[in-house]
C-alpha cells in the first residue's frame, strides 16, 4: 500500500438515517438511502483506525440552498434534472455527517462550496486530518456546482496514493467520486478500492452498472471492511499491543458519542 487517503462520500444524516432527532424532535432522512445504516459499522471501525494511525480522511457532503438546482421545487426554472426533495439544507440537522464517520471536532474542517477563504486559511484547512468538501451537486468534481477547492487539494496528492472510497450512495454520489478517482489514479498511477460493506445502493441495477464500468479500470479494485483494516494494522502499526487496546488508549480523542454529527454542532471553519 502506498500513501492512503480514506474518501467518504455524502455519510449524513438525511441518508443514513430513517429516522434522526432535529432540535429534539424526531425528523425522517430527507432523501434516506434504504438500509444505510448497516455500514455505520464499518464506517466507525475505518474511522477509529484512521484516528490511530493519524490517516488522513478526505471527502465531500451535500450542502443545499432553496435556489439548488437539483431539488424538485426549482424544476420549472431549471428543468428536468430538478428532481430530488429538498436534503441537506444548508446548516440543517440533515446535513450533518453521522457521527460515526468523524474525527474529534478540533480535527474537522469543512470547506463550503458557499464561502470564499484567504489562501492562508484554505491552506490551513487543507492540512487538517480531516477535511470535508461540500458541493451542491452529486458530483464533487463537477467545476460548476461541485467543490471550487478540490482543485487544491488534487494538487497536493502525491502520485501512487490509494484513495478508499466508502459513503453513500454507491449508484450516484459515490459513483461520481469513483469515475473521478479512477480518472485520476490512472493519470497519476495511484489506486482507487471500493469498500464493499462500507457503501450502499438505492437500486442493485445501479449499484451493478457502476461496478460494471469499474471494473474496466487497471487501478480499481473492491474490498471489505475487515481486509482493509487488517492491511491498515500490517503497514502501520507500531505497537505490540492489540488493536483493540490501542484504541482503548485512544479514548477520549476520537468522536465517540460526540464530535459534528447529531446533536452536536457542524463545524466551519
Amino acid at each position: 500500500m502506498g500513501e492512503l487517503i480514506v474518501w467518504k462520500v455524502d455519510v449524513q444524516n438525511d441518508f443514513v438515517h430513517a429516522e434522526y432527532a432535529e432540535n429534539g424532535v424526531p425528523a425522517r432522512g430527507k432523501l434516506y438511502v434504504p438500509g444505510a445504516e448497516a455500514i455505520i459499522a464499518n464506517e466507525k471501525a475505518i474511522t477509529e483506525r484512521c484516528q490511530m494511525y493519524n490517516i488522513r480522511i478526505r471527502g465531500s457532503a451535500d450542502e443545499h440552498t432553496e435556489a439548488s438546482v437539483e431539488l424538485a421545487r426549482n424544476k420549472e426554472k431549471c428543468g428536468d434534472g430538478s428532481i430530488w426533495p429538498d436534503h441537506c439544507m444548508a446548516g440543517s440537522e440533515g446535513q450533518k455527517y453521522i457521527p460515526e464517520a468523524l474525527l474529534a471536532p478540533d480535527k474537522v474542517a469543512i470547506i463550503s462550496w458557499l464561502q470564499k477563504y484567504p489562501p492562508a486559511q484554505l491552506a490551513q484547512m487543507l492540512r487538517m486530518p480531516q477535511v470535508i468538501f461540500t458541493k451542491d451537486d452529486n458530483d464533487v468534481f463537477n467545476p460548476v456546482r461541485g467543490s471550487p477547492y478540490i482543485g487544491k487539494f488534487l494538487l497536493s496528492l502525491k502520485p501512487g496514493t490509494e484513495i478508499i472510497v466508502t459513503g453513500v450512495a454507491t449508484d450516484y454520489c459515490v459513483a461520481h467520486a469513483l469515475r473521478g478517482w479512477i480518472a485520476w489514479a490512472e493519470k497519476f498511477g495511484g489506486k482507487v478500492m471500493l469498500v464493499t460493506d462500507a457503501v450502499k445502493e438505492i437500486t442493485p441495477e445501479g449499484r451493478d452498472r457502476i461496478l460494471e464500468e469499474c471494473r474496466g479500470s487497471p487501478v480499481f479494485s473492491k474490498i471489505t471492511t475487515s481486509e482493509l483494516l487488517a492491511q491498515m494494522d500490517r503497514k502501520f502499526a507500531k505497537s505490540d499491543l492489540p488493536v483493540d487496546a490501542q484504541l482503548r488508549n485512544k479514548a477520549g480523542t476520537g468522536n465517540a458519542g460526540g464530535g459534528i454529527g447529531r446533536g452536536a454542532k457542524w463545524l466551519m471553519i
